[in-house]
């Protein structure tokens, strides 16, 4: 079994929109509007940008304004293109799924490392069908939930 790339669904489209999206925004205001009109919606993009929530929630609450700055300037530009060049660098044979207690390795260049997490802490990682199979979900959904649950108690 191979691990399901974001790139290799129907929903690749999407997540370029989300890309193009998320590489408009300066500000956290503008994030924060940005996943306001579009968390809730059907789809991936829905999806994705309801996730982002809970980073907006971290800027907001343990971010100063220099921080958030640096943010916006270079490392949020930084994660989407590096998120967007995933179909580039996925290999053609696709990355082997393995499991726990199996005995296998695979090595995995470093950029298609940064590439599957700068997509994973964007969530476009598919899931629905194959988090009911039991198959392990790579967003960082639940990861960044807890910031929004922190943000409401403070």
């Amino acid at each position: 079994m191979l691990v399901v790339l974001p790139c290799e669904t129907q929903n690749w489209i999407e997540c370029k929109d989300l890309f193009t999206l998320l590489s408009e925004q300066a500000t956290l205001e503008g994030l924060t509007a940005l996943v306001r009109v579009h968390a809730g919606k059907q789809g991936p993009l829905g999806y994705s940008l309801g996730c982002l929530e809970g980073l907006c929630a971290f800027l907001k609450h343990h971010c100063n304004e220099d921080e958030r700055t640096s943010f916006f300037a270079r490392t949020l530009p930084c994660i989407v293109r590096t998120a967007a060049r995933l179909e580039e660098r996925a290999p053609s044979t696709g990355i082997p799924f393995i499991t726990q207690q199996e005995t296998a390795s695979i090595v995995l260049r470093r950029g298609l490392v940064a590439s599957l997490l700068a997509n994973a802490l964007l969530c476009t990682f598919p899931g629905g069908h194959l988090v009911e199979a039991g198959i392990v979900q790579f967003n960082f959904d639940k990861f960044l939930a807890v910031f929004v649950r922190y943000s409401i108690v403070l």
